[in-house]
């Protein structure tokens, strides 16, 4: 097994900011479309509306879950 160096936790800290500052970005833009789709199914129901907001929620699920998966890889390095 290769051995660890000063330099390794200092990538590892880096590279997973970044991939969670990118889905939290990806987090709150899905969150707005939801709240703009809802407003829209408010003043005009339609089915197409329920399908997209319910795609949506699949979506900030899934990305929530990459979120935790995320975190929990710098615990299991």
């Amino acid at each position: 097994m290769e051995e660890f160096n000063l330099i390794t936790p200092t990538f590892l800290f880096s590279a997973v900011s970044l991939i969670l500052l990118a889905y939290t970005n990806r987090f709150l833009s899905y969150a707005q479309l939801v709240r703009t789709l809802r407003d829209r199914y408010m003043e005009k129901p339609s089915d197409v509306t329920v399908a997209q907001i319910e795609n949506l929620r699949k979506r900030l699920s899934l990305t929530r879950t990459m979120q935790v998966l995320g975190i929990s890889s710098l615990f299991f390095v």
